[in-house]
């Protein structure tokens, strides 16, 4: 499904003009110089294409002759490659011979392709490898401006172009027409004829090896790894050894590889910052970049694009829709009256894994756009909540860094963000279950280790017990999941964290502030009374008679405590952590209760 997806993919992109796509038995390549060569075969000078950009050089990327990954450390590609094998470029004398061999290899891989070539280019090239001597490579003048940076980066990749030329050898149509002829030959020669599990096409050239590695995966080896592979006996099904044990035509693997990483390469398309995962979503259609910015908006809360990147594509009922979403969301606001997307539009977002050579698919999700919008969506509401300024909505990457230990210094420190969590997080997030209940723990641990209920924490507690109630169908939990404070609901574990919040602040008011007191209600009970009220609760309303008394408005806290304690008839003696958690959105709720107009004219009343 996956394969078959990504592949459906490639060949829409085909069908783009303006789609950076590579056809069969080509590739993109990231190239830094030209060696440009006169007819005869000389080095004539070497062209820098690098771009600066801040403090990095950016290489060109440019179509080239397909650059299958290197299974050894002696590969050659043909006309676009390291300085190591179309030079024999070596840093010291102890590199020479492997510098050389490397030549070695590149000149017979040219010359049994060129020698079916016609054309000027492919002769130039051909002269080139007869005369080099790349024993003396660091004596060629037109190398000598370049050294340092050639010492510098021995992964440096060049190609070839004619004197007087605009465009490159590789591009020349008889060139282009050999190397496609001599990888076909290649094809026919190793790959068996099946039936394709993709395509259904039978008679087909079966793919052994997927050897178009898959690049960018956050943590996984710079020159890629593979989702389909085989390499253990173990493995091996009716004899069929490697990949012919899933086969897929050489077509087809080119394809699915090819769309991958383009998905892989996008900067609208792939987020890399949730855990250890890389994930990368695409639909089809018309429509599709739009789809694609408002999912990318929904889940890490910023775009790439301009507020108005989707004002460009044809207004239709869809897009105007999408963009009325994208707007809301982008301010935190509630989405009500949008007429959202159907369901038909497809959509597909895959999350992947490094694991050596190989990729894990830790999650994979295929339905329709209009579903997926409406999840989204959900986890908004369900994320929403008052503070002191308009609610802005939080990213996955946000709602992870929360589990993690701060430092002194304001920093987070500590193991990090648990990989597990963070795809499961993701996971819930797009399907619409249930929020990871190691989540839910782990922002109550850091509530008691720092005491500190924040507006997010306190959302993403809020958030949990909104979709577990959701899900269970809880009744008496859904009245205390409110945006702002609820002072109808009869709960216990929420009128006590009310009650907390209100002996804190009469404290605060009886000492003449915040920073008065080295040591609070909170610092030393805060975690107790979230957890065993009845053996802290009526210490405290003692105490709170002493702070009553000298507080300025201590008849005001008074009648407020009162209000309070009047549904409860007895504090419970332990609470449960989904108690707990409503405890602490009570707490949360109270305090910025505070805050609001309401309650400041309550205190002028009072007064």
């Amino acid at each position: 499904m996956i394969i078959q997806a990504l592949y459906e993919r490639y060949e829409y992109l085909l069908q783009d003009p303006a789609s950076p796509i590579c056809e069969p038995y080509f590739s993109i390549a990231k190239v830094s110089y030209v060696l440009e060569i006169s007819a005869d075969g000389d080095l004539l000078k070497v062209i820098d294409l690098r771009k600066r950009q801040g403090k990095k050089w950016v290489s060109l990327s440019l179509h080239v002759p397909e650059q299958s990954a290197r299974q050894s450390n002696f590969k050659p590609y043909f006309l676009c490659d390291k300085v190591e094998y179309l030079l024999g470029y070596y840093i010291s004398e102890a590199k020479l011979e492997e510098a050389n061999r490397k030549f070695s290899l590149s000149r017979e891989l040219h010359h049994s392709i060129l020698a079916h070539c016609e054309g000027e280019e492919a002769r130039a090239v051909h002269s080139f490898f007869d005369q080099w001597n790349a024993s003396k490579v660091r004596e060629v003048r037109a190398l000598q401006q370049h050294m340092s940076g050639l010492d510098s980066g021995m992964d440096q990749v060049c190609v070839f172009r004619l004197e007087g030329k605009q465009s490159f050898i590789h591009e020349h149509d008889s060139v282009r027409q050999g190397w496609i002829a001599s990888q076909e030959q290649a094809d026919s020669d190793s790959d068996m004829l099946g039936q394709c599990l993709v395509t259904g096409h039978s008679n087909v050239r079966i793919s052994r090896i997927h050897d178009n590695k898959i690049r960018g995966v956050k943590g996984a080896q710079p020159s890629g790894a593979a989702v389909v592979s085989f390499n253990k006996q173990s493995f091996d099904s009716y004899n069929k050894e490697q990949s012919y044990n899933a086969p897929i035509s050489r077509e087809v693997a080119f394809g699915y590889t090819t769309a991958l990483n383009d998905l892989l390469a996008s900067d609208l398309n792939c987020i890399r910052d949730i855990g250890d995962m890389t994930i990368v979503f695409w639909t089809t259609g018309p429509e599709a970049k739009a789809a694609e910015q408002v999912f990318r908006e929904g889940i890490i809360g910023s775009n790439p694009y301009e507020e108005s990147g989707l004002e460009e594509f044809t207004t239709t009922t869809t897009i105007a829709a999408m963009r009325d979403v994208l707007f809301h969301i982008r301010r935190g606001k509630p989405i009500t009256n949008i007429s959202l997307p159907p369901n038909g539009v497809p959509f597909h977002v895959l999350g992947l894994s490094p694991n050596n050579a190989r990729l894990s698919i830790r999650f994979h999700w295929e339905g329709g756009f209009g579903s997926m919008l409406r999840k989204l969506i959900e986890h908004r509401a369900d994320l929403e909540i008052v503070q002191p300024e308009q609610f802005l909505y939080p990213s996955i990457s946000r709602i992870l860094a929360e589990t993690t230990r701060t430092g002194l210094d304001g920093k987070k420190s500590g193991a990090g963000v648990s990989p597990a969590l963070a795809g499961d997080l993701f996971a819930a997030v797009v399907t619409g279950k249930g929020y990871p209940y190691s989540l839910y723990v782990s922002i109550m641990n850091r509530i008691r280790a720092d005491l500190n209920v924040s507006s997010i924490r306190a959302s993403i507690l809020k958030a949990y017990l909104a979709r577990y109630a959701r899900i269970h169908q809880i009744e008496s939990v859904k009245e205390v999941l409110s945006v702002s404070l609820n002072k109808s609901t009869n709960s216990s574990p929420y009128r006590l964290g009310r009650l907390f919040a209100v002996l804190e602040r009469t404290q605060l008011e009886a000492s003449g502030g915040y920073n008065k007191l080295n040591t609070t209600i909170k610092n030393r009970y805060f975690s107790a009374a979230s957890a065993t009220p009845a053996a802290v609760f009526p210490m405290l309303l003692k105490l709170s008679q002493h702070h009553i008394s000298k507080a300025d408005y201590g008849q005001f806290r008074d009648r407020e405590i009162q209000e309070i304690l009047g549904p409860i008839e007895v504090f419970p003696i332990r609470l449960d952590m989904n108690q707990q958690g409503m405890f602490m959105l009570g707490y949360y709720h109270q305090k910025q209760d505070f805050f609001s107009g309401s309650t400041k004219a309550e205190v002028k009343v009072a007064e």
